[in-house]
């Protein structure tokens, strides 16, 4: 796909991780999807909403780290532009993801979950300090 335009709503990352903190974000990409001598004017919208979910101890390949815990929920729509106006290509993508971040660290693991995949995990296998 090659991406004409792209907007961003909404984008909120909030200072602290306390619990029931909420972040959000709204990303509007427009584009055109080329396949072969033919192609199509397309847009992809993801609206995802996070929310701190406290702490917890997380064990991956990297270690043990104390971590907050996010927990979002995404949704994904794919459409084709007719004239402008958005065709739905199909049912959106609705995407559960559990993050856990370590400070000094980053994300240290992530499990989504998607209505139309399987569920992917992410984990830190290694890092080092500089």
């Amino acid at each position: 796909m090659t991406s004409n335009s792209i907007t961003a709503d909404g984008y909120n990352i909030p200072n602290t991780f306390d619990t029931g903190t909420t972040s959000s974000e709204k990303v509007t990409v427009n584009g055109t999807v080329q396949s072969g001598t033919k192609s199509a004017n397309s847009q992809i919208v993801s609206d995802v909403s996070c929310s701190a979910a406290g702490s917890e101890s997380v064990t991956v390949p990297a270690g043990t780290f104390d971590t907050v815990k996010a927990t979002c929920n995404q949704t994904l729509g794919v459409s084709f532009l007719m004239q402008g106006t958005p065709v739905p290509a199909g049912a959106p993508d609705t995407v559960s993801i559990t993050d856990w971040y370590a400070k000094g660290v980053g994300l240290v693991k992530s499990v989504r979950a998607s209505s139309l995949s399987s569920t992917e995990t992410i984990v830190l296998t290694g890092y080092k300090v500089q």
